[in-house]
């Protein structure tokens, strides 16, 4: 029925829409990604934009070549910018941009501006009642502050998303598997591993041999950020960091 109304009039941009969230539902992002750019050619709308960067970000995950998954995620991004420019009090689209950032992070684990970014746009997403009510938002935020080692607001974020909808089983699982790690790891501190003293000790000698080899990417003392700057690295002791980013 779409296709034909679009037939009639190819101009209509609500139909394009319809049409794209229908391809989307049905798995077909390609031709999702096709109905939406169709859409935003007649009509400029936040609801397009925000359907534009999802299924961007979803084909970015699909995506053989990197240079092809990188243009497609900035492309979320702006998409995502772009919803938000049009109303700055949606937080529905400061969720879509969250999220954009988030992926970017994932694939681009050493750009961390665009985890600080994605935190910064789901706070926005807090202050609209609609979107700060919505479950998936806070479950979202939760793998974000996991990523951070943020477990306190983590766990939170987790709790309230299984408060805000109770037959929802991921926030539910998502919380126990983050207390059961927590648990474990407080008690493989307070033990050491259960590892004797004498092998504790040669454990540590082992590391001071190998620790080029061990630091990987980070080894040689600098390496190439994702803006191709060089950033240099020294030795620092874990008693010597702070909380937060600690640069070089």
């Amino acid at each position: 029925v779409l296709s034909n109304a679009i037939k009639l009039d190819p101009k209509l941009a609500e139909a394009w829409c319809e049409l794209g969230e229908c391809h989307w539902k049905n798995g077909d992002a390609e031709a999702a990604h096709s109905a939406f750019k169709s859409a935003l050619e007649h009509k400029v709308d936040k609801v397009v934009l925000r359907n534009l960067s999802m299924v961007l970000r979803h084909i970015s995950t699909k995506s053989v070549s990197p240079s092809s998954r990188d243009e497609q995620l900035m492309d979320s991004i702006e998409k995502a910018k772009q919803a938000v420019q049009l109303d700055l009090k949606d937080g529905v689209s400061w969720v879509v941009l969250g999220n954009a950032y988030f992926s970017g992070f994932v694939q681009s684990p050493l750009n961390t501006g665009l985890i600080s970014k994605a935190m910064s746009a789901y706070a926005q997403a807090q202050k609209d009642p609609v979107s700060n009510a919505d479950p998936y938002l806070h479950y979202n935020m939760s793998i974000a502050l996991e990523y951070q080692d943020n477990f306190q607001d983590a766990l939170n974020s987790l709790s309230l998303a299984q408060r805000l909808d109770p037959n929802w089983e991921k926030p539910t699982i998502g919380y126990n598997q983050l207390r059961d790690f927590l648990l474990r790891l407080k008690r493989g501190i307070e033990t050491r591993g259960k590892i004797k003293n004498k092998r504790f000790k040669e454990m540590v000698a082992s590391l001071d041999k190998t620790r080029e080899k061990e630091l990987g990417p980070f080894a040689g003392g600098s390496y190439t950020s994702e803006n191709g700057k060089e950033v240099k690295l020294d030795y620092a002791k874990i008693l010597d960091l702070k909380a937060g980013a600690n640069d070089g």
